[in-house]
């Protein structure tokens, strides 16, 4: 609505223009001169010849030139204001006469024109039908009208100097009505023109350039609106981005619905009138977003007049309607109202600038420069118009540019404001990668340190495995030791016995008769010899012991050649829980065990790290004793530690189960994890039963664990009987 007014305002100009030029002919006889053609496409616009002869009646006679219409009521103005015609006389419908004389040379051959908003048009030249557009009627009943915007009518010849008799039967009932879509048109505002035919072409030019023109600036509002709706829904800056997607949109269904308008050439005159007042809704929504969309793209507080001038506007709007179609209003009195409504805006906008400007904010030239232009625009549209401009680059680029300026003045602010937002977080992000990089070398480094510390907690459970194994070891090689001492001794003594009893024989002189006690006496020694050798097999042999023993606790503390060899499963599970128990008999809190073995005989070599696994044996047998230590003070509380071998499928079991507390279900899964213990103080290091696993899975095997609380724990190894 308020776009279009400043062209209305232009085409009043040259309608004034053109009334003062024109004077009442002589003899009732109007003459059409070069000087009367105005606009971009010279042509007379016949509603602005003065002198019309009107009357409400209808008659067939009325179009002939031999008709007497003396006494017919006789226009003093053009017929597009609103006092040429009397309400008096105006009831819908009514006949338009007028004698012309011919002396334009621009006109001998001429198209003619109906613009738009009118009623039902029948034109006559000379008592011949030369153009119709629906069916004029003096009863509203029968009247038709029809929706073309601009319509063409066929080609007629004048011939210079000669009278002609222009006659215009013309109905437009409900004009209030229909006149409230923003029509704009004078109720006997008939609408007809006659253009020069070499202007057609110029004219046809001038639509398709209009065409071009106007689907450039829809394609830029539909880009920059489906920009902002998706930065609107994807980026963190909403705000902005929905009040130009707004504003676009807003503009892109104005000018959407304004071209469809003028180029959609639809006979309803309904579909006419809604496509008008869907224009001039979208035009007053358009300008009414100025201020308040202003304000949220630049972030500064609107003031309670600029929050809410879309209000005001949509109620200009409401009440514009309502004066049209009471003629409350004069049309000047409404144009300058629009005109005021559309300059507050730009005011606004431009407030709106100001208060950024003093926050100091950057760009802000964009909107205020956007803001500026328009009205400029505006302006110069005016100035094409009423000095008849007709340069068809300028006049397109001031059309797209009019329709564009705003959108793409706030769209390039808020891409500047996201671009300066982008270099903030290219720092930020530079920074944060730096700190990153310092992090990833701290925890690196802080890894290192761990491996380290790993590596020495691994050596010192090494070292406390020996320990507890030392202890065993020296359990048991106390006894063969005490057989070497022992027998020691006792082959000493025998060995002296045997020399006395030698010097003894040595020295004696028997005579032959007694022959016989020599005989007792080399028997004696030779028991004695005999005793001799006896016990030193016995030192061999547990000498021999003692000296497995020792290879044993050397090849656990070196952790032997690390390869698989088939090794008597049983045979290794016995020797070192008899080592974890005597270990434990030997610590500082000794308890009695019963050690119950179920060792199944059939299960022959399987391929084993024996230094390795003996170090799980321990460490299952270990963690056992100290579940069931925790127990001891209980009454008529025996602790069993129970031992069994089996084969299953192409797998050999172990099974080490005790008769401790248990295992705390919440706990069951984490006490295979690297360094978690239950253990107080120094008493464990959490890697007994982790290291325990990793042996286990390199053999190709696991540990699975049960356990009833309260009644005991069992850890079953599952191991492969072949590589």
């Amino acid at each position: 609505m308020y776009l279009k007014w400043f062209y209305i305002f232009g085409i009043l100009l040259l309608a004034f223009n053109a009334q003062s030029q024109s004077t009442t002919p002589e003899n009732e006889v109007y003459s059409i001169q070069d000087s009367l053609l105005q606009g971009s496409f010279m042509e007379v616009y016949l509603p602005d010849l003065i002198g019309w002869k009107f009357s409400p009646y209808d008659h067939p006679e009325y179009s002939s030139p031999d008709y007497d219409d003396s006494s017919w009521y006789t226009t003093t103005t053009p017929l597009r204001e609103e006092s040429a015609i009397p309400d008096s006389l105006w009831n819908g419908f009514g006949w338009f006469r007028l004698k012309v004389k011919m002396d334009s040379d621009e006109l001998i051959n001429s198209i003619i024109q109906n613009f738009g908003g009118t009623g039902a048009i029948e034109f006559y030249i000379n008592d011949s039908l030369v153009f119709k557009k629906g069916n004029p009627s003096v009863n509203p009943e029968f009247q038709e009208l029809k929706g073309f915007n601009n319509q063409l009518g066929d080609l007629y010849t004048f011939e210079k100097g000669e009278n002609y008799q222009f006659a215009v039967k013309y109905s437009y009932h409900d004009y209030n009505f229909w006149n409230s879509f923003s029509f704009n048109r004078v109720r006997h505002d008939f609408g007809l023109s006659l253009i020069s035919v070499k202007e057609i072409n110029e004219f046809a030019t001038f639509i398709k350039s209009h065409s071009g023109v106007n689907a450039a600036a829809l394609v830029v509002l539909l880009m920059v609106m489906l920009l902002h709706f998706f930065l609107y829904r994807k980026s963190k800056i909403k705000d902005g981005n929905f009040w130009i997607f707004l504003i676009t949109a807003s503009i892109f269904i104005y000018s959407l619905a304004m071209n469809v308008d003028n180029f959609w050439s639809t006979s309803s005159f309904f579909w006419r009138a809604f496509l008008l007042g869907l224009t001039s809704l979208f035009s007053a929504v358009s300008i009414g977003l100025i201020p308040i969309v202003s304000h949220k793209v630049l972030e500064v507080k609107a003031g309670f007049f600029w929050k809410y001038f879309l209000h005001f506007i949509l109620l200009s709007y409401l009440l514009d309607m309502v004066y049209r179609s009471t003629k409350y209003f004069e049309e000047q009195i409404n144009l300058l109202l629009s005109l005021a409504l559309v300059l507050a805006a730009i005011v606004g906008g431009i407030t709106a600038s100001i208060k950024a400007k003093k926050k100091k904010k950057k760009d802000i030239w964009l909107v205020a420069g956007s803001l500026i232009t328009f009205p400029f625009l505006m302006l110069l549209g005016i100035v094409f118009i009423f000095f008849n401009i007709q340069h068809l680059l300028l006049l397109s680029l001031l059309y797209f540019f009019l329709f564009t300026i705003i959108p793409i003045g706030m769209s390039l602010y808020q891409g500047k404001k996201f671009l300066r937002m982008h270099s903030q977080l290219d720092a930020m992000v530079e920074e944060r990668t730096s700190e990153l990089e310092q992090a990833m070398k701290n925890l690196r480094q802080s890894h290192e340190d761990l491996k380290a510390a790993q590596t020495q907690l691994v050596q010192q459970e090494k070292l406390a495995s020996l320990g507890q194994l030392t202890a065993g070891i020296a359990h048991e090689i106390k006894n063969p030791l005490n057989f070497v001492t022992n027998f020691s001794d006792v082959c000493l003594e025998l060995v002296e016995e045997a020399k006395t009893e030698l010097r003894v024989a040595t020295k004696a002189q028997v005579p032959t008769g007694e022959r016989n006690g020599i005989d007792t006496l080399l028997d004696n020694l030779q028991e004695i010899l005999q005793t001799i050798e006896t016990n030193l097999q016995k030192i061999y042999e547990h000498g021999n012991r003692a000296d497995g023993i020792v290879k044993s606790m050397l090849l656990h503390s070196r952790g032997g050649s690390g390869k698989m060899e088939l090794t008597d499963l049983n045979s290794v599970v016995k020797e070192y829980v008899n080592l974890a128990y005597h270990g434990m008999r030997a610590s500082k809190n000794p308890i009695d065990v019963v050690l119950e073995f179920d060792l199944d005989i059939d299960i022959k070599e399987i391929p084993l790290v024996a230094e390795d696994f003996s170090r799980v044996i321990l460490n299952l047998c270990n963690n056992a004793f100290d579940a069931m230590r925790e127990k001891t003070g209980e009454p008529s509380y025996k602790p069993v530690l129970r031992v069994r071998t089996g084969k299953q499928n192409s797998t050999v079991l172990l099974s080490i189960g005790d008769n401790g507390r248990g295992i705390d279900p919440k706990i069951a899964d984490h006490i295979l994890q690297p360094f978690f213990t239950t253990k107080k103080g120094t008493d464990g290091t959490g890697l007994g039963l982790s290291l325990s696993n990793e042996i286990v899975q390199a053999h190709g095997g696991e540990i699975k664990v049960e356990s009833t609380p309260g009644k005991g724990a069992k850890f079953i190894v599952v191991l492969p009987t072949s590589l």
